[in-house]
């Protein structure tokens, strides 16, 4: 495969390959979607289809692992440029000041968007993550015009995570079923507090893997420390992101959760985050077995544990519980500002 460029890291330089599409088909001002993707070829088919009815013209995937399938049919998307390298994800390039490990796939979200999108408005979504924009906005590019009259460059979002009454519910899914239809609920928010003044924005709930971790450790607790470690308080997931982002206007993104400045709207639009969906069971398996997630993929094991245990338990029986139907359903449970 030719070499695109390369990208200089703490470990020298990494030669980045271009797989599919051309380096020219990443200019216009078209806001672009970028994703770092796996090998998780459920999700590839329902993410291109849910962006391209927000308008989007122009994916570009970095491409981690994919099996031979997935691969060929990325590669024949006419919309889609993808690149790859021979870096491993979970390689560890260093530590950020606060001590959490910096990865090369940080290293991607937060440095090869700088480099591919100058002066240029991206929205960086995992492959399982579906955006959705406040109700009077239909495409991306219809709320990127609109933030620019705003003089805004970079907006916040909350990660909601969607899920199905049990979890055993979703192994009797095939992959035709949209995530959308096998996972209806979520729970209600506020998630954080994002003040102009910080950084990071304060937690105040975590959804449905903070219910679903909190009863693994009451009812196993046992098992919760041996995954966790004896003696460690669990901290909730980040929920929320700095997803859309206007590069070459002195903010950059810092491992996708934050960025150099607090963003001037912290849920302008929401990331519906697919935690769940159907036959996740063996992205749980395959997330163990590479151990390249946070904490040796520590939240991946305790899910796996919840599989064994309760399987058939109720999670839509919470207070907190919602059905989506909707963006305006977002802005009630208050995780989306109806711009």
């Amino acid at each position: 495969m030719p070499y695109a460029f390369t990208v200089t890291t703490p470990r020298g330089q990494v030669p980045i390959e271009l797989l599919c599409g051309t380096l020219k088909s990443l200019k216009g001002e078209d806001c672009k979607v970028f994703s770092v993707v796996g090998n998780e070829p459920y999700f590839v088919p329902h993410f291109l289809k849910h962006y391209r009815k927000l308008g989007a013209s122009r994916f570009i995937f970095y491409l981690d692992r994919p099996s031979e399938d997935l691969y060929q049919y990325v590669i024949n998307q006419p919309d889609v440029t993808a690149f790859t390298s021979k870096m491993s994800f979970g390689t560890v390039m260093g530590k950020y000041s606060n001590g959490a490990l910096f990865r090369w796939h940080h290293l991607l979200n937060d440095m090869l968007t700088e480099k591919l999108f100058s002066k240029k408005w991206t929205l960086s979504v995992d492959v399982d993550e579906f955006a959705v924009l406040p109700g009077r906005f239909l495409t991306l590019d219809h709320y990127c015009h609109y933030l620019d009259g705003l003089d805004v460059v970079h907006v916040g979002a909350p990660m909601i995570e969607f899920y199905s009454e049990t979890l055993a519910q979703l192994d009797h899914l095939d992959s035709s079923v949209d995530p959308f239809s096998a996972c209806q609920y979520f729970d209600c928010g506020p998630y954080y507090e994002w003040s102009p003044d910080q950084q990071s924005p304060k937690p105040i709930y975590a959804g449905i893997r903070q219910r679903l971790f909190e009863k693994v450790q009451s009812q196993y607790p046992e098992h919760f420390e041996q995954i966790v470690s004896a003696g460690y308080r669990y901290q909730p997931p980040k929920m929320w992101k700095v997803p859309l982002l206007k590069h070459g206007q002195g903010v950059k993104r810092i491992m996708k959760h934050e960025a150099t400045r607090p963003p001037s709207i912290p849920q302008g639009l929401a990331l519906v985050h697919f935690k769940f969906f159907p036959g996740f069971i063996h992205k749980v398996v395959d997330a163990i077995q590479q151990s390249q997630y946070y904490r040796n993929s520590m939240e991946y094991k305790l899910i796996h544990l919840a599989l064994q245990k309760f399987p058939d338990y109720c999670l839509t029986g919470d207070r907190r519980t919602c059905v989506y139907e909707g963006p305006d359903t977002l802005v009630e449970a208050r995780l989306l500002i109806n711009n």
